[in-house]
């Protein structure tokens, strides 16, 4: 496969958890080689949980597709404003894309 850049779609679940936290996430997609890939968020510190899952390849053997979740309290991120997903990849310097908080 030659170099893809990824697709990046947001992912939110509606509203807070019934721990108070807001989860959100971002689906990073068709993209190759695996690797250099970096994920990373606008919003940091503390009560903010990242966890960057390893990328799968899909079933023909060539593209690859990962995720990354954000879980972070409700009050850093009201349902009417969203955080950003910052994807890093090989074929390209920088993808943002705005996440929806609720």
């Amino acid at each position: 496969a030659s170099p893809t850049k990824p697709n990046v779609f947001p992912l939110s679940l509606r509203g807070p958890q019934p721990d108070g936290n807001v989860v959100v996430a971002c689906l990073v997609q068709g993209f190759f080689p695996q690797e250099p890939l970096n994920v990373t968020w606008s919003e940091s510190g503390a009560g903010v949980t990242v966890i960057n899952f390893p990328p799968s390849q899909d079933a023909s053997g060539g593209l690859y597709t990962t995720s990354s979740q954000l879980t972070l309290p409700a009050a850093q991120c009201p349902s009417d404003q969203s955080v950003t997903c910052h994807v890093k990849h090989y074929t390209n310097p920088i993808q943002d894309v705005a996440v929806p908080c609720g």
